[in-house]
């Protein structure tokens, strides 16, 4: 997005990338592409606060709830808590301990997955 609006900052002509000698935009003037940039300056704005490395996964999906008018991003940090808590409290300790009774690779369903003899499949 920054790239795209340091662009348009500097020249609003796009060339039309498949015919030589045509542009997208209508001239160094056009509205759209006017617009466009500063839709992306907004946007840019909206999501500085993602930069630090110390975001939280809240933060940066309430920038981007913003950035697209949308409760999308944070409606899905509520389900995977939902879906967090509902599977811990139905598997309780034997999430944990499921994986370490089974011999890694020596289960059925590992061994069908991997056939060695060809006939399209590899390993």
């Amino acid at each position: 997005m920054k790239a795209i609006r340091d662009r348009l900052n500097v020249n609003l002509i796009v060339k039309h990338p498949v015919t030589p000698g045509d542009t997208i935009t209508e001239g160094s003037d056009d509205p759209k592409a006017k617009f466009l940039r500063d839709k992306l300056s907004d946007a840019l704005k909206w999501l500085e606060p993602v930069n630090p490395a110390d975001c939280t996964r809240e933060t940066a999906m309430k920038c981007w709830d913003k950035v697209f008018s949308t409760t999308y991003f944070t409606d899905q940090i509520e389900k995977s808590e939902v879906q967090q808590s509902n599977s811990i409290n139905s598997m309780g300790p034997t999430i944990l301990t499921a994986g370490l009774l089974k011999e890694k690779g020596n289960t059925p369903e590992v061994r069908a997955a991997v056939r060695k003899e060809g006939g399209g499949r590899y390993a």
